[in-house]
């Protein structure tokens, strides 16, 4: 075991560095085609983002639908996920099973990236949170703790690893259709536990399954782009 963690470490490791950046500097690589897809992601954004305040306001509270949320939201936390997923590292090993192993290597590193994208943009923006002030409340850059409503962590947690296991998993369509499941319920919990606008779960959303499919290896090289990521978009 010892072994074959030290035969992938310089190699995966390179891959975050590698996909971070890919990602990070996608749009100096668009075409065409993207800047397309970019324009109908942005006026979708600006749509929902206008919206924000009445979809909130129907939201009901208090309802049964409280225990299936305290179920699902501990599966969009990136402290809790590092562990399930070295546990399946580990099983895969042990099984000699390759696609466990895949999956669970790419689900971490997709997890770690998103996780650095959002935290980013939550310190860029400040966004205050649906109880904390209204829906065009952003306070700009600083390092203050508080106010973090932009992107949502866990809708980019969530469809960043479970993307991941749907794409190595795409011959069981029960299998990624679960994956795909479960990492919405866990995205739109987040809107019916109001910590989140509807437009930060969209984006959130968004940044997730980029990470993940750029990681799951979609985008080869510097040949990077939105067109290229399997997107599809679906306007309001």
């Amino acid at each position: 075991m010892i072994l074959l963690l030290i035969s992938i470490s310089s190699s995966y490791l390179q891959g975050f560095l590698d996909h971070t950046y890919q990602i990070t500097t996608a749009p100096f690589r668009f075409r065409s085609e993207d800047w397309s897809i970019a324009v109908i992601i942005g006026a979708n954004f600006l749509y929902l983002y206008n919206l924000d305040e009445d979809i909130i306001s129907i939201v009901p509270e208090a309802t049964p639908l409280d225990l299936a949320a305290d179920l699902v939201r501990p599966w969009g936390e990136p402290r809790y996920l590092p562990l399930p997923i070295a546990g399946l590292f580990l099983y895969g090993n042990l099984k000699k099973d390759s696609k466990l192993i895949r999956a669970s290597l790419a689900s971490f590193e997709s997890l770690v990236i998103s996780s650095l994208l959002t935290v980013t943009l939550k310190y860029l923006c400040h966004r205050h949170r649906p109880p904390a002030g209204p829906y065009n409340q952003w306070d700009g850059p600083s390092l203050v703790h508080e106010h973090l409503s932009f992107p949502s962590g866990h809708a980019a947690t969530s469809f960043a690893v479970f993307t991941t296991f749907a794409r190595v998993y795409q011959d069981r369509p029960v299998v990624s259709l679960s994956c795909y499941t479960i990492a919405g319920l866990i995205s739109l919990f987040r809107i019916y536990d109001r910590e989140h606008w509807p437009s930060d779960i969209y984006i959130g959303s968004l940044i997730g399954l980029i990470t993940a499919r750029t990681v799951m290896g979609d985008m080869k090289g510097l040949e990077i782009g939105l067109g290229r990521l399997g997107l599809r978009i679906v306007t309001f």
